[in-house]
């Protein structure tokens, strides 16, 4: 990422620094982030919270939450399989109300 310190204020680069959090690694290596584009007269403020709302959107946070400490393989079946069979009886439960 090639930035040039005159182009930004402090304040800028701190929020840059900040909104890091919301990078995530593929197995290439290769950084993915969703991009927004600023529109003239924008302050960097309505920039920011557009970009932390796409983070939100693209599920960024909640699968660096999820990866954050290692999940055992035997762990991870069985909290799939709640997901599952969760997943099923809502879909169970919608039927039912359409069938009536």
């Amino acid at each position: 990422m090639n930035l040039r310190k005159a182009m930004f204020s402090d304040l800028t680069i701190i929020a840059l620094k900040n909104s890091l959090n919301c990078l995530q690694f593929s197995k290439e290596g290769v950084i993915l982030v969703p991009k927004i584009i600023a529109r003239s007269g924008e302050s960097f403020n309505v920039t920011l919270k557009k970009f932390k709302k796409a983070c939100e959107r693209s599920g960024l946070l909640s699968d660096i939450k999820k990866n954050k400490y290692y999940e055992k393989p035997a762990v991870k079946r069985r909290r799939e399989k709640k997901e599952a069979v969760r997943k099923q009886i809502k879909l169970m439960r919608k039927k039912r109300r359409y069938e009536r």
